[in-house]
């Protein structure tokens, strides 16, 4: 069904029982799961519903994406969809792959990161819609603009926390497993809603009566981590260069030792480390006595979990309060070390709230990639996450087992097909249709022979994707379907070329044939030019080629070329089977002009094979109907062949003299 299609479906269900009822179960991605149910005498109705039963099952609120919004989404996913396909196939092909037959870890990150960019690009074209103030043209609701919008955001949010834990987790494995900067980007770039806050404050200028918001900034980017940027905001302060303690707090966090850039073993960075806390505690009570802010920072530079959790309002969500408690409490946190932090700071929002919070520890404690799959299967209303990230983790051998062998493809083949129904996509469709090894080939078959063929262009893109992937067959049937559109518009030039396009030689060959006998009918051999444009495709058809080849004798003859015209005309004659039977008594007539020509045209052998084709018709069993010029023509066969051998004889005798073989005979005798 074409998914601009907004009219309701009616179902008919059959085989109902007696006290029978359709059954219904919400089965995730938009999706209702509809089966015949029984409905029980002693059945319980809802409190409240008037004897009636609930007829709510889920309520399903309007998710298409606009048109440009969709394009560049499903377009660029698809670049990188292929060139993951690409990259893969390649390193098995050279072995590069190793025994577990999986995509490198630095071309797997390089194409999760293309997949980000994707969606990031898409939240700010909606962003830039809602802001222009086009969400009620688009989505009759602002609401409904915001909500697509948010659903976009958490894709890319997932998606990036699955990067660092799956597809990157090789390359962290290899550089100790330390997973601390790639969790900071990751909050830095999901929850950097701080940046406008800042920007917005330092605007308005820091100032006693906003001073609380300026505290929130500052604990929002130590949470962060980002402790150069709380450097930068306390000085703008408006006790700096008064306070003290303010300058004795940006001299400590400037000292703070930085990972990224510590040349030493990872033991030398933890002394290092520890003697930065215990500076920090020292300074608590001495240097920042009299500000609970600043108390508050050194608590948590210190690596204080109670000041940790004062915070939380400020975190926002448990996963910022997570990566905090790494960043302050166990910096050199491995990969498949991180359990007890998530698990305390779930604690301190009151553990899981929603499935999404759940799906996170998944991730981040038990690296459960089939568990991933399922859950964003359930959460999103299309199956372009699933697909893509199942598809990633395939490749990078997550998901290369026998818990589920189909889960890629069965992901793959549903996202497809939903690309399938629109008008737009059927080719992008076909793409990840050839991707599937098992059960690909056939939905594509399928795919192809249900493309509605609208117009020539269109018919020309299925061909060449047809022949792409190797479809032979549905190329043909393309190429038939075509070819009688073409004969019905009475366009032959363009329904041969259809017949020649799938090597339909047959239905090329009939329609060769109605082509002459209309040229007859009306008596003017014009449309045999569209036989010109065919060039080496006449070869497939006998019947085509002598058109081409009768196209040519006529040129030569309308232009004065009598003996290459001649020429012509007899290499058709001497091919029994090049022209039609019924058309041979037009060609020796066509002769006539040549044989009364003034120069001689036909040399003795030429005249001799006329005279053998006149012959042959006038002996032949069906004469009368191979000798008719048209279906009302009832002159004698006889008579109409008599002016033929008049001037054959006249010109054997001219040629006959001309011969210079038979002078010498003459002149010997």
């Amino acid at each position: 069904m074409d998914l601009e299609t907004q009219a309701p479906v009616t179902l008919t269900v059959r085989g109902l029982p007696r006290k029978g009822a359709l059954g219904t179960d919400f089965a995730g991605c938009g999706t209702l799961a509809v089966f015949p149910s029984v409905i029980h005498d002693n059945q319980q109705r809802r409190p409240g519903a008037a004897g009636k039963p609930n007829t709510v099952v889920h309520e399903i609120l309007p998710h298409k994406l606009p048109d440009m919004v969709a394009r560049n989404l499903y377009s660029e996913s698809h670049v990188v969809f292929e060139s993951v396909q690409a990259a893969f196939h390649e390193q098995v092909d050279t072995g590069a792959g190793g025994k577990q037959r999986v995509l490198d870890p630095l071309d797997g990150t390089r194409f999760s990161m293309q997949y980000r960019s994707v969606l990031r690009s898409c939240v700010l074209q909606m962003t830039q819609l809602l802001d222009q103030g086009a969400a009620p043209a688009i989505f009759g609701d602002r609401s409904v603009g915001e909500a697509l919008r948010d659903q976009r955001r958490l894709m890319d949010w997932l998606w990036h926390l699955c990067e660092i834990f799956f597809v990157r987790a090789p390359l962290l494995v290899k550089a100790g497993g330390y997973v601390l900067m790639d969790l900071r980007e990751w909050v830095t770039h999901q929850f950097g809603g701080v940046d406008d806050d800042v920007q917005a404050l330092l605007a308005a200028g820091v100032r006693e009566q906003n001073i609380q918001l300026f505290w929130s900034a500052v604990n929002k980017l130590l949470l962060q981590g980002r402790l150069s940027d709380v450097c930068s905001l306390l000085q703008a302060h408006p006790h700096w260069g008064r306070d003290p303690a303010l300058a004795k707090m940006d001299d400590l966090l400037r000292d703070a030792p930085q990972m990224r850039v510590f040349g030493g073993s990872s033991g030398e960075f933890m002394q290092v480390w520890h003697r930065f806390q215990e500076k920090a505690m020292s300074l608590r009570g001495t240097a920042f006595g009299q500000n609970v802010h600043l108390r508050t920072i050194c608590d948590v530079l210190s690596g204080d979990e109670t000041a940790l959790a004062m915070l939380k309002d400020e975190a926002g969500a448990w996963y910022t309060l997570f990566v905090a408690k790494v960043f302050f409490t166990n910096p050199l946190a491995k990969l498949f070390d991180l359990q007890l932090d998530a698990q305390w700071a779930l604690d301190q929002f009151g553990g899981a709230s929603s499935p999404l919070d759940e799906t996170v520890m998944a991730i981040v404690c038990d690296q459960d990639a089939h568990r991933i799959i399922r859950d964003v299967s359930t959460y999103f209303d299309d199956w372009w996450f699933a697909a893509h990230l199942a598809d990633l983790l395939q490749w990078s051998g997550w998901l290369q087992d026998s818990r589920s062998p189909d889960l890629r493809e069965y992901l793959i083949l549903n996202y497809a097909s939903t690309l399938a129904g629109h008008s737009s996509y059927w080719l992008v469709a076909a793409s990840y249709f050839n991707s599937c090894p098992v059960y690909g080939r056939a939905h594509l078959e399928s795919l192809m022979e249900h493309v509605p063929l609208t117009s020539d262009a269109k018919a020309l893109k299925v061909l060449h994707a047809c022949r792409l992937f190797g479809l032979d067959t549905q190329a043909r049937i393309v190429c038939r379907v075509m070819g009688q559109q073409m004969r019905q518009r009475g366009r032959t030039g363009a329904a041969l070329m259809w017949f020649l396009r799938g090597k339909e030689s047959a239905s090329a060959t009939h329609l060769a044939e109605e082509l002459l006998r209309s040229c007859v009918a009306s008596d003017s051999f014009d449309e045999l030019d569209v036989v010109r444009s065919l060039g080496p495709a006449i070869l497939v058809s006998e019947h085509l080629t002598f058109l081409a080849k009768f196209k040519e004798f006529l040129d030569k003859k309308l232009r004065g070329d009598f003996i290459e015209a001649g020429q012509i005309l007899t290499k058709i004659l001497s091919n029994d089977t090049m022209a039609p039977r019924w058309f041979r008594i037009h060609l020796l007539l066509y002769a006539l002009p040549l044989l009364e020509y003034h120069d001689i045209v036909f040399n003795t052998e030429q005249t001799y094979l006329l005279l053998r084709c006149v012959e042959d018709l006038h002996h032949s069993v069906h004469a009368n109907d191979y000798i008719k010029l048209s279906e009302d023509d009832t002159v004698d066969a006889a008579r109409k062949l008599e002016p033929l051998r008049l001037a054959l004889a006249r010109n054997l005798a001219r040629a006959l003299v001309a011969d210079p073989n038979v002078a010498k005979k003459i002149r010997a005798a």
